[in-house]
């Protein structure tokens, strides 16, 4: 079974207001865990390039 774990994220002043707009239409939690992940990838291919 895949557990789920809830964090917490601070936005600037200016961001929270654009994201008010937006908000009913976009998965903020599931842009967080894109965003995550692709940062995350990024540094494991990074990784792996140092090691090679």
């Amino acid at each position: 079974m895949n557990m789920a774990q809830r964090i917490t994220i601070t936005l600037p002043d200016n961001l929270h207001e654009r994201l008010q707009m937006f908000k009913e239409s976009l998965n903020v939690s599931g842009v967080c865990q894109q965003a995550i992940d692709l940062a995350i990838q990024i540094e494991e291919i990074k990784l792996r390039t140092l090691r090679q």
